[in-house]
Formats: structure tokens, sequence, C-alpha cells
């Protein structure tokens, strides 16, 4: 099943993330990750796992749950086929 843009994914994914009383959900555009550097894209994907991985070595499986949600990635894969013809 594929969702349109406009199906509410986000909304969704937020209020599973509320309905399993975790952080406040870290919502991402996919273009923000994205970077031309070599190991840039990469590294800023490694960055928004850091405060979930700081909370599970000061609590262990005491810490909260954290969700990141990538918001528009889809749309960055169109643009890629758009433009690349990938």
């Amino acid at each position: 099943m594929q969702l349109h843009l406009v199906a509410g994914k986000t909304l969704i994914a937020r209020q599973i993330g509320k309905m399993l009383n975790g952080k406040e959900p870290k919502v991402v555009n996919g273009p923000e990750i994205l970077n031309k550097y070599v190991g840039a894209s990469e590294e800023n994907v490694r960055k928004l796992f850091e405060e979930a991985e700081a909370d599970q070595a000061a609590h262990g499986e005491a810490s909260e749950l954290h969700v990141i949600i990538f918001d528009e990635i889809d749309a960055q894969r169109q643009c890629q086929q758009w433009c690349w013809g990938a």
C-alpha cells in the first residue's frame, strides 16, 4: 500500500509516538539530511540518533522511547528518479 504525500503519514506517526509514551518525536525532512559531500549525509543521520544512544547508555532499559520521523523521504526519491533517472 502506497500512501500519497498528503495522506497525513506524519500526523499518524506522531500519534503513534504519543501512544507509546515516548519522547516528543523528532520530525526530519528528508532533504535536510542529504549533503553532496562524501560521508556528510551519513554523519547527519548518525547525529539524529546521538540523543537516543546517550539516553540508552545512561539509563539502559529504563530509557525513554525515542521516535524519529523521516518526513518527505518519498518526495526525495521521486525527485531523484526524475532528476537522475534512478
